[in-house]
């Protein structure tokens, strides 16, 4: 660190000095310091860093470089590599040498990215155990896009613990990724230039002596820019320009209105060197701010012998610094005014050969990227190489980075090229990967113009028919399905694909008669095959329209056959579109009473996902456990595993658009009665991919017509849910449980619409005789019969049916239901025993919502007694707002547990983990797991907690 004050920055330090300070007292909060080069970022963060282990931190300092820009998350393995992770962790991540020189072996996985964050998050945790902790990260505008995203999600992985993250970046809009808008625990700091009076004082302190107004031309030229200043006064002094007369600094006349720019500066220092020392300037210009000599060497065409006194002279002079191992400008702008200063055509020539030359002495592809965009031009055949295997490297893990780098590669790719429809090909195949569909489209057609072979042509209708098909456009997706199909000459194996998406496309239509004739050419050529994913594949598809088909019990045979066949496997068979055996088969059970099996299926495959590298799918685990857990009325842990799924799909940009976990969270609010939560999750929806989807999936749909009948507006709400209520609509019911359909029935009885209510039961009496016999099954379909009956019998076998097979909730409207027929035939001890049963399901549910009109219906036929009142309160906040799983993640975490100890103990997924904690801290009114062990210490846990454990 400088030995000169940090001038003008008063007011930054207090800030540093105040986010310290809460982070010391247990919060996690964010720095970001932002600046245009030279204004003092890194000034600034050593400052920061040396107040944070004055106070006790222990920190930890790195930062992102030039050289390294496409490199996935390069700057997140250089601080695990700092933070002391394991070695061996170290070497698979390649983060053998500083974290930044090492190679990301698993980049093109992408689980990779995923094994960086949670390593990250587990050391952090670990040592935010013991102590606050600092991490210091400059230059992040270097930083790849998946590292931006990281800094963004891994601040609230780690809310409660004493975490500060000082950042430093020039302004870019690049940026807006890492930053969420908003975030109060968020401090951004602008540096401007420096006032005045400042830069005044700074020029004193380069000086040793005031400085008069004889320096307010140099002064203007510098622009507040302190590292502009500094060059500008040692280049005058090196000319003899100034003097100190009186105690008092001035500059010479002749310099006071002329003062040169510091590219005019760098210029002219340039011009006085040997022609040794500018080839080396040069060459390391292009480079980057620090190199390796020997990289010098090779790209000058010379040996490293040669170099070795104009670089000693280049470091008295001071232009070269020594950093580390290796060489480095004294400052990025003194490099930029070298590189700059170069005639264009130089620059490209030798920011091609340096391409080259790295590649040659054992570089990645992802390493020369930066030199291939600068130096490459149009029809240059070993560049779009370059870029297309760079592309392929980082697409698993870093696809928004892939797609860029994809771009390139057709652009420097000639129409008249014969390699350009493969390279659209495959630039579509990223795009669609990065979500970048409009453009996937674009490059789609125009390949579809070109030349393509048959396979080709049909591989690419597929990869068009499956983003249509995960838009919602299913006519678009059978249009290309079906040109694919008629082509000659495609390999038996993409057929089958092909085939089993015109399938799937034509059950999401309610084609089913189609979908079931497609399946069964699929059927007979997928069991002739000898490979166990083909017909794994098969039986999928047939599970999945006999489940369309309102055939519960054979869907269930099929995915346990499918299960079996794929070897119980969590990553299971990849199939397009994707579905894994053992996720389908727990969606499948959900809809009936083995709702256990369904959970161990799904807490077994969540764990299986996440080690076996199923990275697409582990969003997925988390949406199915959240709609399992709202069936059975655990609605505290429902929203946190719809939070955890929403936030693995952003923290690992996946490909999809979990609307399902929306419509969940949705639920769930209208459950504890939150209207106005409920209508911001679905609003959420309908920003995922705007104007995409012209029929939403049936969970959103249902969400929408729920809340518009909370909201007092039944015939809306029938009109909204009309698919549900339309003949042969099984295939759209029996994409929700069963303890939805009482709901919908209910929601059409409120609107006075009673034939559309027929219908719906009409849909679900029409299931098989195995279908019924299913106790979860039966009790809805009784449910139904007994609201449309008015069937006080029939309702309160409803009941006794959800109560057995896991439906609390369920059972508690069943009972409302049963109230109000005994309230109108003159049976009022009834309806209070019915009311009550009801009122202590939804209390023991924590709904809310339920909890309050129950309670309001009571009080309105004088029913409830005062004791009642107090003994069916649900509180909002404190410790009895707690559910069992809140409670189970506090007594291990005030233990001293991390979030992945609490994890592993549970059984449970770290997101999960994490969304939990943030609910305790809300409802107990804390921000810190400091303050969270406090107040657990003088508090009186029952042994419940510990005995579910």
């Amino acid at each position: 660190m400088s030995d000169q004050p940090l001038r003008g920055r008063d007011t930054e330090l207090a800030r540093v000095r105040d986010l310290l300070d809460d982070v010391a007292h247990g919060r996690t909060r964010v720095l970001y310091v932002e600046g245009a080069s030279g204004l003092g970022k890194t000034r600034l963060l050593a400052e920061a860093a040396s107040l944070a282990t004055a106070a006790g931190f222990d920190v930890t300092e790195t930062r992102a470089d030039e050289r390294s820009s496409y490199r996935v998350m390069a700057p997140l393995l250089a601080l695990l590599h700092r933070l002391g992770a394991d070695r061996d962790l170290l070497h698979r991540l390649g983060a053998d040498r500083d974290g930044r020189d090492g190679t990301a072996r698993d980049a093109t996985d992408p689980m990779f990215r995923h094994h960086v964050l949670e390593s990250l998050v587990q050391e952090l945790e670990r040592r935010a155990g013991r102590t606050p902790v600092a991490v210091v990260l400059d230059d992040v505008h270097w930083a790849d896009s998946a590292t931006l995203a990281a800094l963004r999600t891994l601040p609230r992985r780690l809310a409660g613990s004493p975490v500060a993250w000082i950042l430093a970046a020039r302004p870019t809009s690049r940026l807006a990724v890492a930053r969420p808008k908003g975030d109060p625990d968020t401090v951004v700091l602008t540096l401007g230039a420096l006032p005045d009076s400042a830069a005044a004082e700074l020029a004193g302190d380069v000086l040793r002596a005031p400085v008069d107004d004889s320096f307010a031309g140099l002064l203007a030229t510098a622009g507040g820019n302190p590292f502009v200043l500094i060059e500008l006064l040692r280049a005058a002094v090196a000319e003899g320009l100034c003097s100190v007369s009186d105690g008092r600094a001035s500059i010479a006349a002749s310099a006071a209105d002329a003062v040169p720019s510091l590219p005019e500066v760098v210029a002219q220092r340039l011009e006085h060197m040997t022609p040794d020392m500018t080839d080396l300037l040069y060459a390391a210009a292009v480079l980057g701010v620090d190199f390796e000599l020997f990289d010098v060497a090779r790209l000058l065409g010379r040996g490293v012998g040669q170099l070795l006194r104009p670089a000693q002279e280049l470091l008295r002079s001071g232009m070269l610094v020594e950093a580390g191992p290796r060489f480095a400008f004294r400052h990025d702008l003194v490099r930029r005014a070298v590189h700059d200063g170069m005639p264009l055509p130089l620059r490209r020539a030798m920011h091609r050969e340096a391409a080259d030359t790295l590649l040659a002495f054992g570089r990645q592809p992802e390493d020369v990227v930066r030199h291939v965009l600068a130096g490459a031009a149009p029809g240059d055949v070993a560049a779009a190489r370059i870029l297309r295997d760079a592309a392929r490297g980082t697409v698993g893990a870093a696809p928004d980075t892939a797609a860029e780098l994809a771009l390139e590669e057709v652009g420097l790719t000639p129409n008249s090229d014969p390699r350009r429809a493969r390279t659209l090909i495959e630039a579509v195949q990223t795009l669609r990967a990065a979500r970048r569909t409009r453009e996937a489209l674009a490059l789609a057609d125009e390949a579809l113009a070109l030349a393509v072979t048959p396979a080709d042509e049909a591989s690419l209708r597929l990869t068009v028919a499956e983003i249509h098909l995960a838009a919602g456009r299913y006519t678009a997706a059978l249009d290309q399905l079906g040109q694919a199909l008629t082509r000659p000459d495609v390999p038996a194996d993409l057929r089958l694909i092909l085939l089993k998406t015109k399938g799937t496309a034509h059950a999401f239509l309610g084609e089913i008669d189609t979908a079931e004739a497609i399946g069964r050419d699929l059927v007979d050529a997928a069991y002739l095959d000898h490979d166990p994913a083909v017909v794994a594949g098969a039986m999928l598809f047939q599970s999945h329209t006999a489940l369309l088909r309102g055939r519960i019990a054979r869907a269930v045979d099929l995915a346990e056959a499918a299960v079996e066949r794929a070897g119980h496997a969590a990553s299971g068979v990849q199939l397009r579109p994707l579905r894994l055996p053992g996720l389908w088969l727990a969606t499948v059970l959900t809809s009936t009473e083995r709702l256990t099996d369904a959970e161990a299926l799904l807490r077994e495959g969540q764990v299986r996902a996440e080690a076996s590298g199923a990275v697409w799918s582990l969003s997925a685990w988390h949406t199915r456990r959240a709609c399992l857990l709202l069936e059975r009325g655990e609605l505290g842990d429902a929203e946190a595993e719809a939070e955890a799924a929403l936030t693995v799909t952003e923290e690992l940009e996946l490909d999809t658009a979990d609307r399902t976990a929306h419509a969940v969270l949705a639920m769930v609010a209208l459950r504890q009665g939150d209207l106005t939560l409920a209508a911001r999750r679905l609003a959420t929806t309908d920003r995922i991919t705007p104007g995409a989807a012209p029929r939403p999936d049936p969970w959103t749909v249902c969400a929408r017509s729920l809340l518009l009948a909370a909201q007092g507006n039944p015939t809306a709400a029938v009109r909204e849910g009309a698919r549900f209520y339309e003949q042969d609509a099984a295939a759209d019911l029996l994409t929700l449980p069963p303890g939805l359909w009482p709901q919908l029935a209910s929601v059409a009885l409120r609107a006075n619409d009673r034939s559309r209510a027929e219908v719906l039961l009409a849909t679900l009496e029409h299931l098989s005789p195995r279908d019924v016999f299913d106790r979860a099954v039966a009790a809805s379909v009784t449910h139904v019969r007994g609201l449309l009956q008015a069937d006080p019998e029939a309702l309160e076998e409803a009941a006794k049916g959800h109560e057995l097979t896991q439906r609390p909730l369920a059972a508690a409207d069943a009972e409302e239901a049963m109230a109000g027929r005994a309230l109108e035939e003159g049976r009022p001890g009834d309806a209070t025993a019915s009311l009550r049963r009801a009122l202590a399901r939804a209390v023991a549910c924590k709904a809310t919502g339920d909890v309050r009109r129950l309670q309001a219906r009571l009080d309105q036929e004088g029913l409830r007694s005062e004791s009642h009142r107090r003994r069916t309160a649900v509180a909002s906040s404190g410790w009895e707002s707690l559910t069992t799983s809140e409670l189970r993640v506090v007594r291990l975490v005030t233990d001293g547990l991390t979030n992945r100890a609490v994890a592993d103990r549970l059984h449970l997924s770290p997101h999960t983990v994490n969304s939990h904690l943030r609910h305790v801290f809300a409802k107990l009114g804390v921000n810190t797991r400091v303050e969270l062990t406090r107040i657990a210490s003088a508090h009186t846990f029952s042994q419940e907690p510990l005995q579910q454990e």
